[in-house]
């Protein structure tokens, strides 16, 4: 957590918006579980679009319009 977190989680208490901190410390067994997850299909990425390197400046534009749906990418290295 950030200051910056700290802070809107105590602001949320005066406004619509709710902002939780949670502080937690991984475990190995966490992350075996979390991979297992993973393997079997349970869980997976949403993948909104993917960027070029050279599109970089395009795909923080478009991550401040908060119109994603999944993760922006960044493909540093193109196919091939």
């Amino acid at each position: 957590p950030t200051p910056k977190s700290y802070w809107q989680s105590f602001l949320s208490a005066f406004s619509r918006q709710k902002a939780k901190v949670i502080l937690l410390q991984s475990s190995s067994l966490d992350l075996i579980y979390l991979k297992e997850l993973i393997e079997a299909g349970q869980v997976r990425s949403i993948i909104d679009r993917v960027f070029l390197l050279s599109e970089i400046a395009t795909a923080h534009a478009y991550s401040e319009t908060e119109h994603a749906v999944g993760k922006i990418v960044i493909a540093v290295q193109g196919p091939g």
